[in-house]
């Protein structure tokens, strides 16, 4: 997906933008997805597997039957989802990987070392690195060819990977302070950062179309559809914004810690915060229907698929959740635990690597 730098003349054409995000948001998936999701609104829901990592982890994803964890000791580790071994190991980050997200077959990561690597998961390798952040890259949202990356530097810069050339098809400047979230929802990009302002942009102008105060704290998370907005923030709450409106019409405090991390599909939202919880959220009341424990530190990151939830911590574990297993409820002790080959570094509550700070 091209899209025009904020400097080209001429008139952009915003239905082209529009057929290709459609294209790759596959609406009938998302329609079953959100089905499965709302399995977890009814489930009880259990600890089934953990995997102990080396590190803190900051970001994980899912590619077929692997997750994909990005963590302080500047290593992804591709995980079997079954056996819970970790069976590949891409080096080529030089510091913290802070996000990544999957897009096919290729694997994009952003790291602390202030670089993107595109990566080829057929061939487990490194393909391409994005440089053009002076700062921590510190999250990512992939549609398409298409790369948007937030940064400490307080920009986000956009990529075309169908181009030869490494160089930002546009950079969006607005934000006062270090760029902590993003997520694009048809022409419009949402940004949350440390300056606690959500920012609306369209991205085939470049500009900035609405800034919404209301957070009191680091804005962490946003997740946008067409009419909702829904953001995390360290004032550790969770607003719902209507977005014809621009007014937040609800504000959520159930967590007693910051908001960490977010995921919404259709209906059900799942969040994740430093209070060691993840909530399950029936988002057509606005009522938690779960309250899951189990992490022992900061809960980082999450994703869905289907009914399962997987979860990522400072605890140096990945968790599994599920609501049954062969057809049977299942209570939060009785789990499979895998454990990594080698633990090479000290506990996240020591001295440490000096690397990645937990409020990052």
């Amino acid at each position: 997906m091209k899209i025009p730098s904020i400097d080209t003349k001429g008139p952009i054409n915003r239905q082209a933008v529009l057929a290709e995000f459609d294209y790759f948001c596959i609406p009938v998936e998302k329609e079953l997805q959100s089905k499965e999701a709302k399995r977890l609104l009814n489930k009880r829901i259990g600890e089934y597997q953990t995997i102990d990592c080396d590190d803190w982890l900051w970001c994980l994803d899912v590619y077929q039957n692997t997750i994909l964890s990005g963590s302080r000791n500047n290593a992804i580790s591709v995980w079997d989802m079954s056996s819970g071994e970790c069976i590949q190991t891409l080096k080529g980050h030089r510091n913290a990987v802070k996000c990544l997200e999957v897009c096919g077959n290729r694997l994009i990561s952003g790291s602390e070392d202030r670089t993107i690597k595109v990566w080829d998961l057929h061939k487990m390798k490194n393909i391409r690195s994005l440089i053009a952040h002076t700062d921590v890259i510190s999250c990512l949202r992939v549609i398409g060819s298409t790369i948007y990356s937030g940064s400490f530097d307080t920009t986000i810069k956009i990529w075309d990977l169908d181009q030869e050339s490494s160089v930002p098809q546009s950079t969006l400047s607005g934000h006062d302070s270090n760029v902590l979230c993003i997520d694009v929802y048809g022409i419009r990009l949402f940004s949350g950062a440390y300056d606690n302002l959500i920012k609306v942009w369209d991205i085939t102008t470049g500009k900035c179309i609405q800034s919404l105060p209301g957070h009191t704290h680091y804005v962490r998370c946003v997740k946008a559809n067409e009419n909702r907005l829904i953001t995390g923030s360290y004032d550790k709450t969770i607003k719902v914004w209507d977005l014809r409106s621009w007014e937040c019409i609800e504000t959520l405090t159930e967590h007693e810690d910051y908001i960490r991390c977010i995921e919404v599909i259709g209906d059900v939202m799942v969040s994740g915060s430093n209070d060691k919880t993840i909530k399950i959220w029936d988002l057509r009341n606005l009522k938690t229907t779960h309250s899951i424990t189990g992490h022992h530190d900061f809960v980082t990151c999450l994703k869905v698929v289907d009914s399962t939830i997987i979860s990522g911590s400072l605890d140096r574990s990945i968790k599994i959740w599920k609501g049954e297993v062969d057809g049977k409820p299942i209570r939060s002790n009785q789990h499979t635990r895998f454990r990594s080959h080698s633990s090479m570094f000290p506990s996240p509550h020591g001295k440490g690597r000096g690397l990645s700070s937990p409020k990052s």
